[in-house]
């Protein structure tokens, strides 16, 4: 399986702030032109797929949609063939538990206007002990995410923390929620499982043929599970989001040079990076192509 898979395109996807405070590096980008800026950076030092959170601009995490609309806007006008990913975090809000932490996917976050609309959405796929607090994300309401996202006519990306969190998403293809092919985030090293080689080995071996796949290393192990990602022939992520140095005890100067980096790792391997087209063809985005995007969104800076 792992042979048969290296000489596929690899994925880079730039995480470029998540929740990451300018406290840990002040290179992160907050405000939606600054969002805009870091990724068309990004794009160019090889990512293909930009995952976002968007940000009010004292630097504290955005859910109203007209922030949403003015990140997309901003991304879209000035870099249209990133592949955009939107954070949708916890899907549940309880008393004492991560409150205001649930974005409600609907065509809000996206003013209505279709060429605005993320092309992925992140669908976490279990509750999770992550940094002191708990990550909420019941079954029914998971189930509920996923129907929303494909009700809008996006793809969700299943991001799995645990080795049970893929399990949920099996069920859930088995009950005729999730529909293949599967694209799957391995999030290790972060507060669920550890960034332990065998341990992305065992989420790897146990997918199903034809899945698409990801791995992430948190912090410090960013890029020896990346090295191993590329290695085993799956895709990678990486951004200030992930990790805020560019190697030990030093800062990264941007997302663009964290990909540069990841880039590097790709080549070293004899893995190609994958030009827009092919990502797109890879995640089951195809119908649409690059060129036919250039063309809407050539219109939104008019």
């Amino acid at each position: 399986m792992f042979s048969k898979l290296k000489s596929n395109p690899c994925i880079i996807t730039c995480a470029i702030a998540g929740t990451t405070s300018r406290r840990l590096n002040p290179n992160v980008p907050i405000t939606p032109q600054e969002q805009a800026r870091a990724i068309e950076e990004a794009f160019h030092a090889g990512a293909r797929v930009a995952h976002v959170h968007p940000r009010e601009d004292d630097g504290s995490e955005s859910h109203r949609p007209e922030r949403y609309q003015e990140v997309l806007y901003e991304i879209k006008s000035r870099c249209p063939e990133i592949i955009v990913e939107i954070s949708t975090r916890a899907t549940s809000i309880e008393d004492g538990i991560d409150r205001g932490s649930c974005v409600e996917l609907t065509p809000q976050l996206w003013g209505n206007d279709d060429s605005l609309k993320p092309d992925l959405v992140s669908l976490n796929t279990g509750t999770l002990n992550l940094r002191g607090r708990i990550f909420l994300n019941s079954p029914l309401d998971i189930e509920l995410q996923a129907r929303r996202i494909y009700n809008a006519g996006i793809i969700p990306e299943l991001d799995v923390f645990e080795i049970g969190q893929m399990e949920n998403a099996f069920d859930l293809v088995r009950q005729g929620v999730l529909r293949k092919p599967l694209n799957f985030l391995f999030v290790l090293g972060s507060g669920g499982i550890s960034a332990d080689p065998a341990n992305l080995l065992h989420f790897v071996r146990s997918l199903p043929p034809g899945t698409h796949w990801t791995g992430l290393g948190a912090g410090r192990y960013n890029f020896p599970i990346a090295s191993l990602a590329i290695h085993l022939g799956g895709h990678v992520r990486t951004g200030l989001e992930d990790t805020t140095y560019i190697r030990k005890g030093i800062k990264a100067k941007s997302n663009g040079q964290l990909v540069e980096q990841m880039a590097n790792l790709c080549e070293i391997y004899g893995r190609s990076i994958a030009t827009p087209q092919q990502a797109r063809e890879l995640l089951g985005l195809s119908s649409q192509t690059v060129s036919n995007l250039n063309l809407a969104y050539a219109e939104l800076s008019n």
